[in-house]
């Protein structure tokens, strides 16, 4: 089983907590867990399919989401 370390920012953790939207702020947690694991397995399955770390299959682009940048979406 893979191991990650999963960054949480203090706004992130106010939001779950304090704030008035319990189910927004699990949202938010969740999509933030979420992308920082297919982040981390994108860069492992780059680094691991050629020797140079280069991948000539398509890969989720954090800057080109439809959700202004927020995140993954696939191209």
């Amino acid at each position: 089983m893979a191991q990650y370390q999963i960054t949480v920012d203090q706004e992130l953790l106010h939001r779950l907590f304090l704030g008035n939207n319990k189910d927004a702020g699990v949202s938010a947690l969740l999509e933030s867990v979420l992308n920082q694991i297919l982040q981390a397995q994108a860069t492992e399955q780059g680094s691991s399919v050629y020797p140079g770390g280069g991948c000539t299959g398509a890969r989720a682009d954090p800057q080109r989401s439809s959700n202004g940048g927020a995140g993954f979406s696939s191209l």
